[in-house]
């Protein structure tokens, strides 16, 4: 059985690196296990509110949808459990806008990283934003656990998991265009053993923003 015994590697801060297509790729959910998961296409019209933008805020004409994705490389575990809180996208300064943080996925989800190897994407949410760049993802994890031979073990957080795990990367939203933010949480290494117990570091990427076709 794998058990690293090195202590957690910096955050991930990582670039784009374009990966296939979404309808190629296998869709999973809440409550779905094993690569085996059934294919689900990506689902669009989420009600405006909370989690969505009925107009934009700074006076910018047009919205543009982003699907944020999720996905892991294999490890060589029994389970790897996340609670997911939110995810944010990041405007810069554009004028006199000072920019600010915007909620993109705002409903909590546990997943099994484990089920989301091989190809396998899990949908967090999906809102519409204002048609602008964005420069920054931020990920809000609440809580973690490893299961190893039946065995499940929490695992500590560093102490800056309440601001979230920021990834830099450069992303164009268009008016009425769809985008997909794919995240990858790679379980293998965000697992790691030090004298103190067993924590998780979290490793994120974004390994894709790219255009989705609605027709």
């Amino acid at each position: 059985m794998h058990r690293p015994d090195l202590w957690p590697a910096s955050l991930l801060f990582c670039t784009l690196s374009c990966a296939g297509p979404l309808p190629d790729a296998a869709q999973a959910r809440p409550g779905d296990t094993g690569p085996a998961a059934e294919r689900r296409a990506p689902r669009f019209g989420v009600p405006r509110g909370e989690q969505g933008l009925a107009s934009s805020p700074l006076g910018v004409e047009g919205l543009g949808k982003v699907v944020v994705t999720l996905t892991d490389a294999p490890a060589d575990y029994d389970a790897v459990l996340v609670t997911i809180d939110g995810v944010e996208m990041h405007r810069p300064p554009q004028g006199e806008d000072r920019g600010g943080w915007l909620k993109v996925v705002s409903e909590p989800s546990r997943w099994d990283l484990l089920d989301l190897q091989y190809g396998v994407t899990a949908t967090l949410g999906e809102t519409e934003l204002p048609a602008l760049n964005y420069d920054q993802v931020r990920v809000r994890v609440r809580d973690a656990a490893v299961v190893i031979d039946g065995e499940k073990i929490p695992l500590d957080l560093p102490d800056n998991e309440r601001e979230g795990f920021i990834l830099t990367e450069d992303m164009a939203v268009g008016a009425d265009q769809a985008y997909e933010l794919r995240i990858d949480f790679d379980a293998d290494k965000s697992v790691v053993q030090g004298p103190r117990g067993w924590l998780m570091d979290p490793a994120l990427e974004v390994v894709a923003f790219e255009p989705l076709d609605l027709d």
